[in-house]
């Protein structure tokens, strides 16, 4: 019986993929290889640029479910129902989709450009809202958006309208020879400090178990290139060194953390986080970090801003109790810090001017101590059972941010899949596991 409702599963599942293929060979019948003309409106005046190829995308799936038995998405297929109301967009996502960002009068906009199938669902579909202007010249569809607050929405609409009002040939003159057959995703940016239009590019490719990220970028910064201190990477932890943080970082996520001094720099190896509900829900993590600050910080200090007041320190020793855990610290310097689970060694750091490192095995992430309905909670959400799912098909990753100059960064990354498993399909299977 179980050979029978396996064999039953299969049939439907070999169903739906003969009925994926002949959806991409009608698409490809009615509209042909994509003509991709979204491309010709990129704005001049943008200075980054993303690439998603949808066409590559969907034949390299639909080319890897056909050729790897998979029987956890075996099963996911079987019980996916499609979202009818993806195809009332009006988008024709089998082919390139851009993005991106430009700055006019001192604020940044955001957009976005389609080939559409439906003008008139793509526009019925976001004009509802206030944020956003939506152009249409031809088949191509505009969706731009505001990042910056207290813009006037005529102000957006007559953006979009000289955007979209004719083509023009940045991406054949300055682009093009970048994006390579093989990119899933290729990343540009360009060089605000010359007066050329000087364009780096990163690609983001798939090769069956592996995810490869290469390429260089141009990114404002304050340094050229000087030493921090950094953790050696342990083979048990996850590793991750920031000594230059993304904007969005910087403002949004970390002076939440630390209100003064700024916090400019962080070096980890991460093993586990425990949950505690008593006292108050808190998080103590097993993991050791060397953090580095604008101005001086000392332990204490630290602690008082992360309104750690029940830790007491012993200065003596060099570490600190927090909720029955020992911490060990080191002072390197008025404006660096060790804090970790383990004592401080000096053999386990080392100056780097590594931008980002991020090495280790994902599935790290996972290992979460706390009580029983913790746990049972967190696993109600879906995204966190897919995300779960995802890290521990993952056997390493390995990504470095080299920098070459105050603002010129080179990138080299690969993220290996367990063996037997399939990249293309552990991201669908996490889409379609997270999106429930």
């Amino acid at each position: 019986m179980k050979k029978l409702n396996f064999g039953l599963r299969l049939i439907a599942v070999f169903m739906v993929l003969a009925f994926l293929w002949c959806v991409l060979f009608i698409l490809q019948f009615i509209y042909g290889e994509p003509s991709n003309a979204n491309r010709n409106f990129i704005p001049s005046s943008a200075h980054a640029v993303v690439c998603i190829d949808g066409h590559l995308a969907l034949k390299t799936i639909f080319s890897d479910l056909i050729t790897f038995d998979d029987q956890e998405l075996i099963d996911e297929l079987s019980t996916t129902q499609v979202d009818n109301k993806r195809a009332e967009l009006g988008i024709n996502f089998n082919s390139e989709i851009y993005l991106f960002s430009i700055e006019k009068d001192n604020s940044t906009f955001n957009g976005a450009l389609f080939n559409l199938i439906d003008e008139d669902a793509f526009r019925s579909s976001f004009e509802k809202f206030n944020s956003t202007n939506v152009e249409i010249n031809g088949s191509v569809g505009l969706l731009l958006m505001n990042s910056t607050e207290g813009i006037p929405k005529q102000a957006l609409n007559n953006l979009g309208k000289s955007i979209m009002q004719s083509e023009n040939g940045v991406y054949e003159m300055s682009l093009s020879k970048d994006k390579l057959a093989s990119s899933l995703v290729t990343v540009w940016t360009k060089d605000k400090n010359s007066k050329l239009a000087s364009w780096n590019a990163v690609a983001v490719s798939l090769n069956k178990s592996n995810i490869f990220v290469k390429g260089n970028f141009y990114r404002a910064s304050q340094d050229a290139g000087e030493q921090f201190r950094q953790l050696v990477a342990n083979p048990a932890s996850f590793h991750i060194s920031l000594t230059d943080f993304p904007e969005i970082l910087t403002n949004k996520m970390l002076n939440e953390l630390t209100e003064t001094p700024k916090l400019t720099g962080i070096s980890m190896n991460y093993n586990s986080v425990k949950i505690v509900q008593e006292p108050s829900f808190s998080l103590v993590p097993n993991a050791d970090f060397i953090l580095n600050f604008s101005d001086e910080t000392r332990i204490q200090t630290f602690l008082n801003e992360l309104k750690i007041d029940s830790a007491t320190v012993d200065k003596t020793n060099s570490t600190f109790e927090y909720l029955e855990t020992t911490f060990h610290y080191h002072q390197f310097s008025p404006v660096s810090l060790y804090i970790g689970r383990n004592p401080y060694d000096s053999n386990t750091v080392i100056a780097s001017k590594d931008a980002i490192v991020l090495k280790g095995n994902p599935s790290i992430f996972t290992k979460i101590e706390g009580s029983d309905f913790i746990m049972r909670l967190m696993n109600i959400f879906p995204l966190y059972r897919a995300g779960k799912g995802l890290a521990h098909s993952i056997n390493d990753v390995e990504v470095k941010v080299s920098k070459n100059s105050s603002n010129n960064y080179t990138i080299d990354g690969k993220i290996k899949f367990e063996e037997k498993r399939v990249a293309s399909i552990e991201l669908l299977l996490f889409l379609l596991q997270g999106g429930d």
